[in-house]
């Protein structure tokens, strides 16, 4: 069971980690010696979960993917994600989502609209970066200093609107704030008609492992109204831990 959890921790991190990255690299992000990070990429790269490109850098591979897809393929109305973001979505009356990591930006693989649930897949809304998006801020101020600092370096500070933080200092300095008051807010940082509250997810450890965003309606622009709207979102969202992770 150690040698699984381990893989997977590998796994996971390796496609949160959103690019190719070498044996040292993916060492340091799980914490542990190289050599068994080694014999994991080994086993998964047998699994077709991890490939190696021309120059030696490992990648999420083919079989992962699949995995992704018939997970998506096989949710339904009784999903706990699907039944939360349903509940989000009457409760605010405004767009919910579920938003979780790949590739330096969030995947929204839940949304309501219209009073519907949906899992989409079409990128022009699906992908939020993180730095411009309330769902990605919530999720990037609960992941650490140290990935926090890999995403500055990223390059990927140059999309958005006019009014996305692209400063590292700035984006520190936000984060911190989201992580002081527990949620994050967007205000036409994406796209121009962009307004939203996120929260994190958290799993056992603390640390978010996906987020849920609601977008917010010109009356619940006040500070008392983002407030409201982020407590819903935040109950949507232990909902969801309880059920992922079997938290109390």
């Amino acid at each position: 069971m150690q040698s699984l959890r381990r893989g997977l921790t590998v796994l996971v991190e390796l496609s949160r980690h959103g690019a190719p990255a070498r044996l040292a690299e993916i060492a340091d992000m799980v914490g542990l010696h190289r050599s068994t990070v080694h014999r994991m990429l080994v086993e998964l790269v047998d699994a077709g979960l991890v490939a190696q490109d021309a120059d030696h850098h490992y990648v999420i591979g083919l079989g992962a993917v699949e995995v992704a897809r018939a997970a998506q393929a096989s949710a339904s109305a009784g999903n706990p994600v699907h039944e939360a973001i349903a509940d989000l979505h009457v409760a605010t009356q405004a767009r919910a989502i579920y938003a979780v990591p790949q590739f330096r930006h969030l995947t929204c693989v839940v949304a309501s609209d219209r009073g519907e649930v949906t899992f989409p897949i079409v990128p022009v809304y699906a992908q939020l970066p993180l730095h411009c998006t309330a769902a990605g801020k919530a999720y990037l101020a609960f992941r650490g200093d140290a990935e926090i600092e890999r995403y500055l370096r990223s390059g990927n500070l140059s999309e958005g609107t006019e009014r996305a933080l692209r400063a590292a200092p700035d984006l520190r300095r936000a984060l911190t704030h989201v992580r002081e008051r527990g949620f994050a807010t967007e205000d036409r940082e994406f796209s121009v008609r962009g307004r939203a509250v996120a929260v994190p997810v958290l799993d056992g450890r603390g640390h978010a492992a996906a987020s849920v965003a609601v977008g917010l309606p010109a009356r619940r622009s006040s500070a008392s109204g983002m407030r409201d709207v982020a407590a819903r979102a935040q109950e949507a969202a232990r909902r969801i831990a309880v059920a992922l992770f079997g938290l109390t």
